[in-house]
């Protein structure tokens, strides 16, 4: 009988006993032999040293029994699972049986429960302890456990925190990066998700400085705008588009818009149909959305104006050749009773315009023959009887005789002065456009005036022409000119006249013969500001006693 053994002789729960029942059994049925290994091999205190010797080969005879061998049941160890109750008397089993419970294989006390230990749970001091059950000892739970680390298990399978063997969660391998996390796979518990410090995302499956803010949009040069990805990492590059007349561009929020090409506008505040105004030639929207011209007015270049070489007096266009209020030049009004022509006022026929009035050169004292000669004995027949010549402020005595007076009238469609400059109105910057001025006269004789004309020189006998023009210029512009002047009923030889051109940055002089032409121009840029005023002077410069009256047309772009 198998003495008992102390802190083993605590009973096996059930689950316990269905384990070491089936064990206790296959090792009676094996002959008691020894254990695999020396796995349960007994030391010599207190357990039956012939059994252990010999092996118990064959059960002893009934009558051969000792007289111990009714010994009571209950000093079996405790650590067999066979209910007590259930277990016979020697004294009611026949002679012939030959298993002996004192004889069950000692192994049987190595699965004995500790105390806290649930259901099924089998101790161990080593692994060896455990091979039966396919098992592998925990020395610090002393517990037979399904594994301790994924070289336990098999097929592919790894050792959970749980010490069982189950399929890994996730396939191990480099970190990724998943919603800019860094995720790491454990296999035995799965994906593990890493938040990356502020100011740092995941790029190539670590913790890495971003190069943008994630989702945020900027804008590069012109129509450039860059997008940052989900993760930082990169900035894809896209174009804003452009619209009919527009090129795209691209804000500092990273926002799309359009900008107008120079001379156009959106005028209609709609990107559908690009910038459709063209500024430089709407009426509706003449230089300007919303600018718009009144009535007879075209656009050009961006500015109101008459068409067809028309003055804009008072809000209107008018013919200043034929307007008698505006008489060859805006305000310019000629007197009661008289008529405008070819710029000029006139009187009925048989009379002469002279000092704002019709009067009768062949009898007027104060205008005999011509406005402004003065007789001081009456006239007659235009002519004043003997005496010296006196020719008012725009008559000449071209010729240089009495008898006919001072015969030549000053052109009054040009002012004297720079500050009484006619104005021609406003000028483009393009070369096609050109503005003329036709057919002017500039007299010279060697008389007294009284009074004299603004501006006369008495050492040349003449008195300047002025003109004023309002240069628009533009964006596209150069800000540059060209000019040329013909001449003609005067000398040929010489060069007695001069044009000069007046700007707020340079200005330019050519000269010219009574009978000839010239031209100057310049393709240098910026040679005016532009909506300033640039000024043209036709003056005589050669000093008596040449005189005559010259005719010259003026030509100019700017």
């Amino acid at each position: 009988m198998i003495p008992h053994r102390p802190g083993r002789s605590r009973p096996l729960n059930r689950s316990s006993a269905l384990l070491a029942a089936p064990l206790g059994l296959a090792l009676a049925l094996a002959g008691c032999g020894p254990s695999r290994g020396g796995d349960f091999d007994l030391d010599a205190s207190g357990r039956d040293a012939a059994v252990a010797e010999t092996g118990a080969p064959d059960a002893p005879a009934a009558d051969d029994a000792p007289a111990t061998v009714d010994a009571p049941v209950e000093d079996a160890p405790a650590a067999i699972d066979a209910p007590v109750a259930d277990a016979p008397r020697v004294t009611d089993a026949p002679t012939a049986l030959d298993a002996p419970v004192a004889d069950v294989p000692p192994a049987l006390d190595v699965p004995a429960a500790d105390a806290g230990v649930g259901d099924g749970a089998v101790t161990c001091r080593s692994s060896r302890e455990c091979g039966a059950l396919s098992l592998v000892c925990d020395p610090v739970r002393m517990l037979c456990v399904e594994c301790l680390t994924d070289v336990d298990c098999t097929g592919g399978q790894v050792c959970g925190a749980d010490a069982v063997c189950r399929a890994p969660r996730c396939a191990a391998g480099p970190s990724t990066c998943a919603e800019g996390r860094v995720r790491t796979c454990d296999p035995r518990t799965g994906y593990v998700d890493m938040v990356c410090p502020a100011g740092m995302g995941c790029l190539g499956g670590r913790c890495q400085a971003r190069a943008c803010a994630p989702g945020s949009v900027e804008c590069g040069a012109g129509a450039e705008r860059r997008t940052c990805s989900a993760d930082g990492a990169t900035q894809t590059v896209t174009a804003c588009p452009g619209a009919a007349n527009a090129a795209g561009r691209c804000t500092g929020a990273g926002a799309c818009s359009i900008v107008c090409n120079p001379g156009y506008a959106d005028c209609n505040g709609s990107a559908n149909d690009g910038c459709e105004a063209d500024t430089r030639s709407d009426v509706a929207n003449c230089g300007a959305c919303r600018t718009g011209c009144g009535a007879a007015l075209v656009c050009v270049a961006g500015a109101c104006t008459c068409a067809g070489g028309a003055l804009r007096c008072d809000g209107r266009c008018v013919d200043a050749q034929t307007d008698a209020a505006h008489c060859g030049a805006c305000g310019r009004a000629c007197a009661a009773g008289t008529v405008c022509t070819r710029g000029a006022c006139a009187c009925p026929a048989g009379l002469t315009l002279c000092g704002g009035r019709c009067v009768n050169l062949q009898n007027d004292g104060g205008h005999c023959g011509a406005c402004g000669a003065v007789c001081s004995a009456g006239c007659a027949g235009g002519v004043c009887p003997g005496g010296a010549l006196t020719c008012g402020a725009n008559s000449y005595d071209v010729n240089g005789l009495t008898g006919d007076g001072c015969e030549v009238l000053d052109d009054t469609i040009a002012g004297h002065t720079q500050s009484g400059a006619t104005p021609r109105g406003s000028q483009s910057c393009s070369d096609t456009a050109t503005g003329t001025i036709n057919n002017v006269r500039i007299p010279s004789d060697a008389r007294p005036h009284s009074p004299s004309a603004p501006g006369f020189v008495a050492t040349v006998g003449a008195a300047p022409d002025w003109y004023s023009v309002r240069a628009v210029g533009g964006t596209l512009c150069a800000n540059n000119y060209g000019v040329t002047v013909v001449t003609s009923g005067g000398s040929s030889s010489g060069s007695c006249y001069v044009v000069t051109l007046f700007t707020d940055r340079t200005t330019a002089s050519m000269a010219v013969s009574g009978s000839g032409s010239n031209t100057m121009s310049s393709t240098a840029f910026g040679l005016y500001t532009e909506d300033s005023t640039v000024y043209l002077r036709m003056e005589k410069v050669c000093s008596l006693p040449l005189r005559e009256s010259v005719e010259y047309t003026i030509t100019y772009h700017l």
